[in-house]
């Protein structure tokens, strides 16, 4: 099984996610990484009875991370996407409906990011 890797600037990622689907590559997966410096959005697309792979990434400034949304090409990306925007605080322009998907509407950060406290422990004298 062959899988393709490309690096795409996110200011042409739904154009060239418009023209994998037209070209038959299906969306599966989406996951988000914290590389310390940027965020990345990892994206696969594989051909329905073909052993071909897509593995696209797209680069996420810290200081305003957001991506397009790819819910107006693949709907499957909604859950995926509100997945990642509840984990790492990824806003994907143009979802219909990005909120949190596991957390509570008020919890207080994105448990996936490096930077993330998972808890304050208080020592004695301190």
């Amino acid at each position: 099984m062959a899988m393709e890797t490309q690096q795409i600037p996110k200011e042409q990622f739904l154009q060239k996610a418009g023209e994998f689907k037209q070209a038959g590559w299906q969306f599966t997966l989406l996951s988000g990484i914290d590389r310390g410096d940027k965020f990345q959005a990892v994206y696969h697309f594989n051909k329905l009875n073909a052993p071909e792979l897509l593995q696209v990434t797209v680069d996420i400034a810290k200081d305003k991370p957001a991506a397009p949304s790819l819910v107006s090409l693949y709907p499957l990306a909604d859950w995926m996407e509100r997945e990642t925007y509840d984990l790492f605080g990824i806003v994907f322009e143009g979802h219909p409906n990005l909120k949190r998907l596991f957390l509570p509407d008020d919890f207080d950060g994105y448990p996936l990011r490096k930077d993330f406290v998972a808890y304050k422990r208080i020592l004695p004298g301190g």
